[in-house]
């Protein structure tokens, strides 16, 4: 379906493009320059008509060559134009010295960066420094990074927001705080993971007139749904089907004091659409939860024994949501594995496979048919690492916890889903979801998808999608903390706006 989803390309595949079109096509680095500076100029026009001073701030490298056709660009277009370089035009080489050269030779202002150099635009072109970074901005460069965003005037980016990495949307000391970024020949990962949704603002792209012919054999790192996909994806109902054909989800968890946890798990299930919903929970608060849902079948159970006919006619299992690490939690998880059936494992069903207290043989016997969903802190544990070093490098995270445990939904800004070879980046959810229980009705949402017949690689990318698009529902309400809750009760104004 066209425009199904976007491919994001890492900067080695964006370099294999360039070299393609070079070799196929002739368009040489110095056109493509050329090209992002007349698009950036194009853009200025529609989107900031206002403006009339402009502050371009410059590095060494071919961001900066950008950066210098554009000012060429914009001052022939009748623009106050300033070039504010951090590095001596003087050693400038090849293709960025004759954007340079250009640049001086149509009298475009240029001086070294200073404290002022800002204060008299209207606008900063942020070409600084563009998707080669691979180290955190120092000195002069992180000064003029932390004095763009104390400025208070819109920024655009080229290519990406210096000092963030476009790989993997890692920060490693401060970067640039886009008002829009303009990126060029392709989407990168790190504009929609990690930190780079906080610091892209709106992302625009131009492929500079790259012909499809040079993608055509250029792998994508991962790429990003969007609605017609998932509109596609959403199961259909027909008029002669009943409960029956729509799954019966079991919750295995709501230890001792966390039955609110098993709860908004069966709740999700049930509204996104599952035809049953069981939740097998500790005894001693069974008979308190039935009020509170009573289309929930709930029961208290006391171990394996008493799950046994509960697992026996599910078709698919939530474990984890307030399941605890107790003995009691593990012959629960045991019992759960052992079953063959799909499952969605969260929260503590993660930490008691990171703390090796569950079968290494049961995971790995059926890892196919398992979803796993941990944030940030419970990869880090399964991983046996730190939360830093999975967050430096989110998607090659994500991929060892895929190898190990099956489809792995890494969350945060920019969940990422990832399954043997195929990754993709969720764009839905915002900031005010950061509340508990969130993850509880992630589960049930995907789980509740599974038995409807939606495939487990296509149920966990469909659900991370329409439970961060019910978050940016609540949160079009004014919304400022959106709960679990809310996010469940939206869900039938997401399906809606899917079938649209």
């Amino acid at each position: 379906m066209k425009n199904a989803s976007t491919p994001l390309y890492d900067i080695h595949a964006i370099k294999d493009i360039e070299k393609s079109a070079l070799e196929v096509l002739n368009i040489a680095s110095i056109t493509l320059m050329q090209r992002a500076a007349l698009f950036v100029l194009g853009y200025l026009y529609k989107s900031y008509p206002n403006v009339k001073k402009i502050a371009v701030i410059v590095g060494a490298g071919r961001n900066g060559g950008d950066g210098y056709f554009f000012a060429q660009q914009a001052l022939s277009a009748g623009f106050e134009v300033k070039i504010f370089y951090l590095a001596d035009p003087n050693n400038l080489v090849d293709d960025v010295r004759k954007a340079y050269l250009a640049a001086k030779g149509m009298g475009v202002p240029c001086e070294s960066f200073s404290s002022s150099c800002l204060d008299d635009a209207d606008l900063i072109i942020d070409a600084m420094m563009g998707t080669g970074v691979n180290r955190a901005l120092s000195g002069e460069w992180l000064g003029a990074a932390m004095l763009i965003n104390r400025s208070g005037k819109p920024v655009i980016s080229l290519d990406v927001p210096s000092g963030l990495n476009a790989n993997t949307g890692a920060i490693l000391s401060e970067a640039v705080k886009a008002t829009e970024t303009i990126t060029f020949i392709a989407q990168k990962p790190g504009l929609y993971t990690g930190k780079g949704p906080e610091y892209v603002g709106k992302v625009i792209c131009s492929d500079l007139g790259i012909p499809e012919e040079c993608f055509e054999s250029i792998h994508a790192a991962s790429c990003c749904f969007n609605l017609p996909t998932m509109a596609e994806w959403f199961p259909d109902r027909k008029k002669f089907n009943h409960k029956g054909n729509f799954g019966h989800i079991l919750v295995v968890g709501g230890n001792i004091g966390m039955a609110g946890a098993a709860l908004l798990a069966g709740h999700a299930a049930l509204r996104i659409g599952a035809g049953r919903v069981s939740i097998a929970t500790h005894p001693q608060h069974a008979t308190a939860m039935i009020p509170y849902h009573p289309e929930l079948m709930v029961r208290g159970v006391n171990g394996a024994e008493e799950l046994a006919p509960m697992l026996e006619v599910a078709t698919c299992i939530v474990i984890g949501c307030g399941l605890g690490t107790n003995e009691w939690s593990i012959e629960l998880m045991d019992a759960v594995l052992a079953s063959g059936k799909p499952i969605v494992i969260d929260a503590d069903g993660l930490n008691l496979i990171a703390q090796d207290k569950i079968s290494k043989e049961l995971l790995e016997e059926n890892k196919d048919n398992h979803v796993i969903t941990p944030h940030p802190v419970e990869a880090a544990r399964l991983l046996h690492g730190t939360v830093n070093d999975v967050e430096a490098d989110r998607l090659v995270s994500a991929y060892q916890l895929s190898e190990k445990f099956g489809i792995t939904v890494l969350k945060g800004a920019g969940s990422l889903v990832c399954d043997s070879d195929f990754l993709s980046i969720n764009t839905t959810g915002n900031p005010a979801m950061a509340s508990s229980g969130m993850g509880d009705a992630l589960s049930g949402i995907i789980a509740g998808l599974i038995v409807q017949g939606v495939s487990a690689r296509r149920a966990t990318r469909l659900g991370v999608w329409l439970h961060g698009f019910a978050g940016d529902l609540c949160a079009e309400q004014g919304y400022r903390s959106v709960i679990a809750t809310d996010v469940i009760e939206f869900l039938p104004k997401a399906i809606a706006r899917l079938k649209d």
